[in-house]
């Protein structure tokens, strides 16, 4: 086999989950209710005695933002709130987790083993079927190893051959990742399936660790973290100050060390240690039933999986049904209107007979055209009933599928006797390994896909956060996870306020004094002790500045999915003025309907064009029109034509493959570029932050400003958000062996 860089860490342990302490827990229960109790204390204050009246343009989003900020924090105190491990129990036999009373059950438990891939190497999916291979159970079991292969390439499958597995594959990419493993599951049958990545490299124990749950029939599935081992440990202090210094250095760093503890250059420069999302939130999640699916190192019920697409393709059944009704009765609806256009044409014919013949004649007319239209409506409507039921989908095909399905099975029932929902379980013990993302443009890929699929599943799903269902603790925990990736918006006006105050000299504050430290400083020092506390054993500074840090990802997530939704859920009836542009043709339409049209809901609009020459059916158009009636908001479309009556022409959007949220695969090589251009919104934020220190602090000096507690908090405001932005530019020049 091929040498991979990642050879030399084949040795390295992962870290055992963080103790559960009841003493550490009421402790930081504690904090947190002081943290929370002064923090509502503080924001109350600033609201009603803080704003300063004459920069209301500066004082007011800044308020907004630290309340949205306060918002965060009272939903990360209720995530965090308790450690409830679900008890480990022994590895089950067939009947100890299969709950089919009176029904055969098999002799022995069947597992299945996916590994979804698409253009990884053959041979580092090789290393993930070895390891799978290793996997063992105490019980009679079969443990079948499928490699889903997306990219359908021979090399592949001759890996598969050669190791003696199962391999997949299928003629299209239609659902991405979704779709690759429904498209397996229609082809295997173990009542149990572990998914992993193409890089997972699932631990021997992985199976005997975590079926045991399953002794509950009501777990559909359980997640064990993620652990990447191939992240820097870095260069310890101590030895660069050596290398740059001598003896003075080694004893400086050593120095350093003893008080703050091991400090390693370099160490995760991606900040992709993902322990305190596992350990801290996800295992904290497992009390309120809201621990979510990450996809790789789960396993899931088949039958869980199974009923919730069958449930769904009901839903969806049901509402096409619907459309149908609606569809036959808009068409009688027209008839009769045609009908009645026709009788009144007949009243003006004098000739009795030629009246009695003109109405007959037309009478047989409407009702065959009639007929003929309600009978294609319904083979059509027995068509599209036959497709969905014979083809149900367990996976939502969408980039984040493994979090919309955990949002619909937690809100799902389990058992209709007992009304109880589904139950995920978060599995503190490590039982895999992983690769990291090893460049920035990887690191960036990988983090805009995450906040793109949660903000789609946020909105789409919009609808299970305010109606029966879910829990409220479900909702909370779920709310919690899409509150964080809108938190960019708040995150802009902390970096943006010290910039603006250092260059203009206006305070956000009615004034930086006692009253104002009286109520920021016990603010600070109760959040960092509660912090400090609630994430006991895990770095916590890594998750603040990467938080911070990723804003610009997060905005631009944000911008393509209202993109698309203004896109999809435009305005119904409009009678807007706007250019249809054909070549080197353009000609006046008006907008008369900007709706959903087609079976499955395309999105277009519907034009009015008065031109001897009209388009064909799949012409491509491009129209600009002003959906506002403002001249400053025009919009550009690009469109196609799907269908023609007289004068109006319904188009439908071009689909703009860059704007959409779609699921690219990370890439699990180093990629060698310049990667300065994915920081230069951090960039730009640092830049202007030290100039705006250097300009006040001569702006002072010169005695143009008087306030220097307002320059000093603001200067320490500032070069705070440089500290958290630094990381992630450093990263941009990070390559393997420069710590």
């Amino acid at each position: 086999m091929p040498e991979f860089y990642f050879s030399g860490f084949e040795d390295r342990k992962p870290p055992a989950p963080v103790p559960y302490s009841i003493s550490r827990e009421l402790l930081w229960q504690f904090f947190a209710t002081i943290n929370l109790s002064i923090g509502a204390w503080y924001i109350i204050w600033r609201w009603q005695h803080s704003l300063n009246y004459e920069a209301l343009w500066f004082a007011i989003p800044l308020v907004i933002a630290e309340t949205c900020a306060y918002v965060g924090l009272i939903l990360f105190a209720v995530n965090l709130w308790a450690v409830r491990d679900a008890r480990e129990t022994p590895p089950p036999q067939v009947h100890e987790c299969l709950h089919s009373p009176g029904e055969f059950l098999p002799e022995k438990l069947t597992i299945d083993v996916f590994f979804p891939t698409y253009d990884e190497d053959p041979e580092l999916v090789r290393f993930s079927i070895r390891d799978a291979k290793k996997i063992t159970y105490p019980h009679p079991a079969d443990i079948l190893i499928h490699v889903l292969d997306d990219g359908n390439r021979p090399a592949m499958k001759a890996v598969a051959a050669s190791e003696g597995v199962n391999y997949i594959s299928r003629t299209t990419n239609v659902g991405f990742k979704a779709g690759n493993l429904q498209n397996a599951m229609k082809q295997t049958c173990g009542e149990f399936i572990l998914i992993c990545d193409a890089d997972t490299r699932p631990f021997p124990t992985i199976l005997e660790h975590t079926l045991g749950y399953f002794r509950d029939p009501h777990v559909a599935w359980v997640q064990t973290p993620q652990w990447f081992y191939d992240i820097p440990e870095g260069t310890p202090l101590h030895q660069i100050l050596q290398k740059r210094l001598g003896k003075p250095g080694y004893l400086i760093g050593r120095g350093v060390e003893k008080i703050f503890g091991p400090v390693n250059i370099g160490q995760d420069p991606f900040s992709n240690d993902p322990q305190m999302f596992y350990d801290v939130i996800q295992r904290r999640r497992n009390w309120a039933n809201a621990s979510f699916c990450c996809g790789a190192a789960s396993v899931h019920r088949r039958e869980a999986i199974q009923l919730m697409a069958l449930r769904n393709r009901g839903l969806e059944l049901e509402g096409l049904t619907k459309k149908f009704e609606e569809a036959e009765a808009g068409l009688l609806k027209q008839f009769r209107r045609f009908e009645t256009k026709f009788i009144k044409a007949a009243s003006g014919i004098t000739d009795r007979e030629y009246r009695a013949n003109f109405s007959k004649a037309m009478t047989e007319v409407w009702q065959k055209n009639r007929e003929t239209v309600r009978k294609s409506i319904r083979h059509s409507a027995y068509d599209v009933n036959l497709f969905f039921l014979e083809n149900p989908v367990p996976y939502k095909h969408h980039v984040s599928e493994d979090m919309y399905t955990s949002l619909i099975l937690h809100a799902e029932i389990a058992s209709a006797d007992t009304r109880s929902k589904w139950r995920s379980v978060l599995h503190p013990g490590i039982e895999s390994k992983m690769l990291s993302t090893q460049d920035l443009l990887s690191w960036t890929i990988q983090r805009f896909k995450y906040a793109g699929g949660t903000l789609d599943v946020a909105w789409r799903e919009r609808h299970r956060l305010f109606k029966n269902g879910l829990s409220l603790a479900q909702k909370l925990m779920y709310g919690a996870t899409f509150w964080s990736y809108i938190g960019c918006l708040w995150n802009v006006v902390f970096l943006c306020a010290p910039i603006i105050y250092l260059f203009t000299g206006v305070p956000p504050v009615s004034v930086y004094s006692t009253d104002f430290f009286k109520h920021f400083f016990p603010f600070i020092i109760a959040n960092t002790l509660a912090m400090m506390v609630g994430t006991w054993g895990v770095s916590a500074w890594s998750g603040q500045s990467t938080y911070l840090s990723f804003f610009a990802v997060n905005l631009k997530a944000i911008r393509t999915i209202m993109r698309n939704e203004r896109r999809q859920f435009p305005r119904i009836k409009t009678d807007l003025p706007g250019v249809c542009i054909r070549g080197n043709r353009r000609e006046e339409i008006v907008i008369r309907d900007m709706s959903r049209f087609g079976m499955f809901g395309a999105s277009g609009l519907q034009i009015e064009l008065n031109s001897p020459k009209k388009p064909d059916v799949g012409d491509e158009l491009t129209l600009t029109f002003d959906p506002d009636n403002k001249k400053h908001a025009s919009v550009r479309e690009d469109v196609i034509v799907r269908n023609i009556s007289g004068n109006r022409i319904g188009v439908e959007y071009k689909p703009r493959n860059e704007e959409k949220i779609k699921f690219t695969v990370t890439p699990k090589i180093r990629q060698e570029k310049n990667f300065v251009k994915l920081v230069i919104p951090q960039i730009t934020v640092i830049v202007l932050t030290l100039v705006g220190i250097l300009y006040a602090g001569i702006m002072w000096y010169l005695g143009y400003r008087e306030d220097i507690v307002a320059l000093l908090a603001n200067t320490f405001w500032g070069s705070y958000n440089i500290i958290a932005l630094s990381g992630i530019v450093r990263a941009a020049f990070w390559k393997p062996g420069s710590e």
